[in-house]
């Protein structure tokens, strides 16, 4: 059996990768990783599994975490089921982060395929605003941010358009089959 792909969708916040997710899951032999996050469940819009700190750290002191790193205040996890669907030939899509790139590349190797979602500052400001997660002084920290880490190999997405036609480019390389279960 072949070993699967992770996706390792990266981009700022508020570039739409967790929508892209959401229907991701939709599509046939495409699994979505959630990600374990000491933050509330009910707090924001994606789909994690919400940890208190001593919970994240007594995974990842375990070795349940495949990936772990740290942002905005809060603690970001992927578990090592990955490696189990990857091992199985699953491709696999997670929300990851820009900064842990190069470690996460350190522990896939060719296995991680980075994909950069991109979408303009006007259509970026006001998906943070409409989310409702971040008061406008953190909006506009999160605004300067950039891509610091080097991405030149990474697959590149652009989010300005429908869901819709975000989800064509991702079909036109090749990383989803068509149709929607």
């Amino acid at each position: 059996m072949s070993s699967g792909k992770l996706y390792y969708l990266i981009g700022r916040s508020g570039s739409g990768k967790d929508a892209i997710l959401d229907r991701l899951r939709h599509y046939p032999g495409v699994v979505v990783a959630h990600r374990y996050i000491t933050r509330a469940g009910d707090a924001g819009s994606e789909n994690h599994i919400a940890l208190t700190a001593a919970e994240f750290s007594q995974r990842e002191q375990a070795g349940a975490l495949l990936f772990a790193w740290q942002a905005h205040q809060l603690r970001y996890g992927v578990g090592v089921e990955v490696r189990h669907w990857l091992a199985a030939g699953l491709d696999v899509f997670v929300n990851g982060s820009r900064d842990y790139l190069p470690e996460a590349r350190a522990r896939l190797g060719a296995q991680l395929i980075p994909v950069l979602v991109t979408v303009a500052d006007e259509t970026c400001r006001q998906r943070l605003h409409q989310r409702r997660r971040e008061s406008p002084a953190q909006i506009s920290e999160r605004m300067q941010r950039q891509i610091e880490v080097p991405i030149e190999d990474a697959l590149v997405i652009d989010n300005n358009g429908s869901l819709d036609a975000s989800l064509a480019q991702l079909l036109a390389l090749g990383l989803v089959a068509e149709g929607v279960q």
